[in-house]
């Protein structure tokens, strides 16, 4: 079993880069989140998202036999882009596991749009199919001599961070957590979302009787021989689209290892985002310390934090020196419980399922609050001080909520980031005269869609985007954007970039690259941008 290890992009050569040395082939790639992620990021460092068009298929696509209706229509839009000649149908793991009808894709497709159709068998599940798979040279020989140049843009949302990053990037470091997946969904980890401080993150090297037989025993074998040094107490198994598509039984794995191992299962197929991963993480953590609420303790337990989600820690400092001249200390959940929190934080979205919990089985109250400015940060010591000493469940939350604030300035102000850090810097600005707002977020998978309407004011507030049209329409009615510069490239690409726009790095979009020193809703890059503003 091989560790996974941060890398800078294109360290090592894939089939894509060798295609994209023509230009006038259009890849057409469907799949689950990190397959098109890995892809997006990598055409983007090369320039080459001219040749790249996303096809979003979901879990129940490739169950209900829908992917390839949807494959069909990506690749007839593909066809008729200016200057392709080749349409690449660039096949994941899944789709060959389904054993989607290629030759009558080739066929078909090619005499229906008069632009050749080819599919490339890529991974270990493609190097697998011996009677169709071909080495990305020998499959480039085959084509006809390179004429023409894509010219025509392509505008697409990069994917989003999936809930593999959102697991590992919250499960404790001292913990193993092993992919249980092909090589290729290592990549997007290792290149764009694995944090470099993140430890003891394995994959797990499959065989081709693997997904014939099951991959349960050859899981249990590379997993007691990574244990086997005494290195880690706990495994945590986290599957991918594959394992899920094949039946992957981590409970069964689980069960087979050592009694005086801890081992989780986390039952995640790559179609739902971070945020989603994140938050099963957060409820499974606060589910296990809960055998520790026997007597209460002087902690306040917080919910909700990823890096990927929330930034650097350094953002809670001033926090956390507040909660320990109490007499308390902060805690994040997944760190050793000394018993019941007097008080949870919130912090993000992902944490509310978990802490809801809490509350209503332990009477814990809740503080759902990212506290941007003075204004706010005086509210939330308060409330700090008072729920910590109440002997009732109560929850109290940061919302715009007060109207009899003056208008100073009309400017259009858009926030694009998990609702509650939005929610905390409009809340700032609300109290310095902005009043014409707006909260929005990325997300294109159903359970992450629920965790965001229990935001608070997301009923009044958020708008839940799902497509580049929609961002475009929000985006070109604000005078002033608040959103990942990777989004802004993107709408800057569009025309729609004219705007000012103030970095919101959020990683669930940019990957690792938005956690750096400074970083989140609280962090000081984003105090030093609102002094500027409010001026």
């Amino acid at each position: 079993m091989q560790a996974i290890k941060t890398m800078e992009f294109n360290i090592t050569q894939s089939p894509s880069d060798v295609l994209w040395r023509r230009k006038d082939i259009m890849l057409v790639a469907a799949g689950s989140g990190p397959c098109l992620r890995e892809l997006y990021f990598r055409a983007a460092v090369q320039g080459k998202l001219q040749q790249l068009m996303l096809c979003q298929i979901t879990a129940d696509d490739y169950t209900m036999g829908t992917a390839e209706e949807k494959i069909t229509r990506v690749i007839k839009r593909a066809a008729a882009v200016n200057g392709v000649q080749i349409v690449v149908l660039y096949l994941n793991c899944l789709d060959i596991l389904t054993r989607l009808d290629f030759d009558y894709l080739e066929s078909s497709l090619s005499e229906a749009t008069g632009v050749m159709v080819r599919y490339f068998f890529r991974g270990p599940l493609g190097k697998m199919d011996i009677g169709h798979f071909k080495p990305v040279d020998e499959f480039m020989a085959e084509l006809p001599k390179e004429n023409g140049c894509i010219s025509h843009n392509l505008y697409q949302l990069p994917p989003l961070a999936a809930d593999v990053a959102g697991v590992i990037d919250t499960l404790p470091a001292n913990e193993a957590k092993v992919l249980v997946a092909p090589s290729g969904c290592r990549a997007c980890l290792r290149d764009g979302d694995l944090l470099e401080q993140t430890q003891g993150v394995y994959a797990l090297e499959t065989k081709k009787q693997d997904f014939i037989y099951g991959i349960e025993d050859n899981c249990v074998k590379q997993c007691r021989e990574l244990l086997a040094g005494g290195q880690y107490k706990c495994l945590n198994l986290i599957s991918s689209a594959v394992a899920a598509f094949i039946g992957f039984d981590g409970n069964w794995v689980a069960n087979s290892m050592e009694n005086n191992l801890r081992t989780r299962s986390f039952d995640i197929d790559g179609f739902n985002d971070a945020v989603y991963g994140v938050s099963c993480v957060q409820e499974l953590l606060a589910a296990e310390e809960q055998e520790q609420y026997i007597k209460p303790v002087r902690e306040i337990l917080i919910l909700g934090y990823s890096s990927l989600l929330c930034g650097e820690r350094e953002q809670y400092a001033e926090c956390f020196a507040y909660i320990r001249s109490l007499g308390y200390e902060p805690r994040f959940v997944g760190e050793k419980a000394g018993g019941k929190p007097a008080l949870c934080w919130v912090v993000s979205t992902a944490g509310i399922p978990a802490a809801r919990v809490l509350n209503e089985k332990y009477a814990v109250p809740l503080l759902l609050s990212c506290p941007v400015g003075e204004h706010a940060m005086k509210m939330w010591r308060k409330n700090v001080q008072e729920l910590c000493v109440t002997e009732n469940n109560e929850i109290r939350q940061l919302c715009i909520h007060n109207y009899s604030i003056e208008e100073t300035d009309k400017r259009k102000l858009l926030f694009i980031g998990d609702p509650m850090q939005t929610m905390g810097l409009a809340h700032a600005l609300w109290h310095e005269g902005f009043q014409h707002i707006q909260l929005a977020t990325l997300c294109t998978g159903v359970d992450s869609r629920k965790l965001y309407r229990k935001a608070p004011g997301a009923d009044k507030w958020l708008i839940i985007v799902d497509s580049l049209t929609a961002l475009q329409d929000l985006w070109e009615d604000a005078d002033i954007v608040f959103a990942d510069t990777l989004l802004a490239d993107v709408m800057s690409s569009i025309g729609a970039g004219k705007k000012k726009h103030i970095p919101l790095p959020w990683g669930v979009i940019s990957g690792r690259s938005a956690c750096t020193v400074g970083s989140g809703a609280l962090g000081k890059n984003m105090a030093e941008q609102l002094k500027l503003l409010v001026k």
